[in-house]
């Protein structure tokens, strides 16, 4: 519910169907770096302050560990937030980069032409995970990597598209048969007039 507060303050749209956010494994391999790079760090922390006696060098080392850490926390928050919005009216990619800049781009439900989803590596199979593949007229495609459970999202996005097809062809058929009324009702107007016509003449 936070994240879904946070995201659509950024949107256009109010009207929020549904929010596919990545694994939370997205994040696993970022973390096993900044663990080994914070370890690295250490061990030549350890070696520089055993042969050299610096008071300073505590500090240095510690702000070392904070940057790490802040760079850390802010790019996987970036990936939690990374997600693709469902709305009436269509799908919105949300993504953040850095600390103040967020990137969206919306496109409408016609636009969407197929919709797949696949496993690419074993650590996929592993953390039951999948990438969406998304195909958009004028052969423009967008991956959505690590997703859990995509078979839902899949027939989600499909149904909402299916919805929006079937009122614009209702909408359709109500304005041709407005149209056809509105015929009808000229074509009767001319004939009675022609009717008149003809009957003044014959007295």
């Amino acid at each position: 519910m936070i994240l879904k507060t946070f995201i659509t303050q950024y949107l256009n749209e109010n009207n929020v169907e549904d929010i596919i956010f990545h694994s939370g494994s997205i994040i696993i391999k970022d973390t096993i770096r900044t663990i080994w790079l914070l370890v690295i760090f250490y061990w030549i922390f350890y070696v520089l302050d055993y042969y050299i006696q610096r008071h300073l060098l505590p500090w240095v080392f510690w702000i070392i560990w904070i940057i790490f850490l802040l760079k850390f926390g802010i790019d996987a928050f970036n990936k939690w937030v990374d997600c693709i919005v469902l709305t009436k009216h269509g799908i919105t990619f949300f993504a953040r980069d850095g600390v103040f800049k967020y990137k969206t781009e919306f496109f409408g439900r016609d636009t969407i032409e197929t919709i797949s989803h696949q496993q690419n590596t074993f650590w996929d199979k592993l953390f039951l995970r999948w990438d969406i593949r998304i195909q958009l007229d004028h052969a423009i495609t967008y991956d959505f990597e690590q997703v859990t459970n995509p078979k839902k999202y899949v027939k989600k996005i499909m149904k909402l598209k299916d919805k929006y097809l079937a009122k614009k062809e209702q909408e359709e058929d109500e304005q041709i048969t407005n149209i056809d009324h509105d015929q009808i009702w000229v074509l009767s107007e001319a004939l009675s007039d022609v009717i008149k016509e003809y009957l003044v003449k014959k007295k």
